[in-house]
């Protein structure tokens, strides 16, 4: 059953959230919690689409799948801010300026009032099928239709500005990480979680995604408590 091979992101997702909030509440940082909202979601996520069948399809899932979108939107534009929170506690000097936190913040800002119509408005949703995994998207492939002829086939739909923006910047912190620090892990975990979301097919029909997501947060995440631990207990 392809529904089972999400059961391992559901656990390891929920242990990254348990382990950043501990590590929150150790360190009482903000950049941690700011991280532990882009995350806190992940275990119900992907715990909604391993039991999407048990479910079935209807109304249930697909207003129990609402807030996976909703929530995306609302936290996707604090990447900027938690990439800049990650590069001041590396030590570096153009992160400590106040006009680079006035940008990240202008640019956070800017992003959560463009989206701000798809934060207060339940999103149109399709049921989309592959194997034993039922989940509702915004656009369904046209090889995960679950009915011939059904709606929302192919009906587009791309990465919002917020998310590709915040992958930009946390990619860029995360060279620099490599470069100055020999820390390359988040760097790493953000290339090879956008080549494994990349990639167009795969056994694992949509799946791959699931494990991309966990590559790309899990490396942010890392490197959150791991410079945060260098700040407060230097």
């Amino acid at each position: 059953m392809y529904s089972l091979l999400i059961l391992p992101l559901v656990i390891a997702n929920t242990l990254l959230v348990v382990w950043l909030a501990r590590s929150g509440l150790r360190y009482r940082d903000w950049l941690l919690f700011l991280t532990l909202l882009l995350i806190v979601a992940l275990p119900y996520d992907t715990g909604i689409v391993m039991l999407g069948s048990t479910i079935g399809q209807g109304d249930l899932l697909q207003m129990l799948s609402a807030p996976r979108y909703i929530w995306f939107y609302l936290t996707a534009p604090l990447m900027p801010l938690i990439a800049g929170g990650i590069a001041r506690r590396a030590g570096f000097a153009w992160a400590q300026s106040n006009w680079v936190w006035g940008v990240l913040g202008l640019l956070t800002l800017g992003f959560l009032v463009n989206d701000a119509s798809k934060l207060f408005q339940v999103p149109t949703l399709y049921p989309a099928c592959f194997e034993d995994v039922l989940r509702y998207v915004s656009s369904v492939k046209s090889s995960q239709v679950c009915t011939p002829g059904q709606a929302g086939v192919d009906v587009g739909g791309s990465l919002p500005w917020a998310a590709l923006v915040g992958m930009l910047v946390m990619l860029i912190v995360g060279v620099l990480l490599w470069w100055k620090r020999r820390w390359p892990w988040l760097a790493l975990g953000t290339v090879a979680g956008t080549v494994v979301l990349g990639l167009p097919n795969t056994p694992l029909g949509p799946l791959h995604t699931f494990y991309g997501d966990f590559l790309s947060l899990g490396s942010i995440t890392w490197a959150a408590i791991h410079f945060s631990k260098h700040k407060y207990e230097c």
